[in-house]
């Protein structure tokens, strides 16, 4: 007869199995069971590591350019040459260099 909950009545808790020797089961499941997505799982992992490396050094490669920018226009207003167009575009070079290779 089902319980309140449609379960079966009057089992309580019960416990869940756990593996004796974690390092063990851990070795076997890796060796045994994802042995066929070995290529999938490295390429997923240098996928995250070089997202990684784009994240941090995109934003300091466009600081660069921001800045000259800013030091151009402030060249100017004070009566000087202006913004440098070449070290901007250098820049520019740079980030498209670095993220489409």
């Amino acid at each position: 007869m089902p319980g309140p909950m449609g379960g079966p009545m009057g089992r309580g808790h019960q416990t869940t199995a756990r593996a004796k020797d974690f390092k063990k089961t851990t070795k076997k499941l890796i060796k045994s069971y994802l042995a066929q997505y070995k290529i999938a799982i490295l390429v997923v992992i240098l996928f995250a590591v070089g997202s990684t490396i784009f994240t941090i050094v995109g934003p300091k490669i466009l600081g660069n350019a921001t800045t000259e920018i800013f030091n151009g226009l402030m060249s100017k207003l004070s009566g000087g040459s202006g913004i440098d167009l070449g070290k901007v575009g250098r820049n520019c070079f740079n980030i498209n260099c670095f993220i489409y290779n």
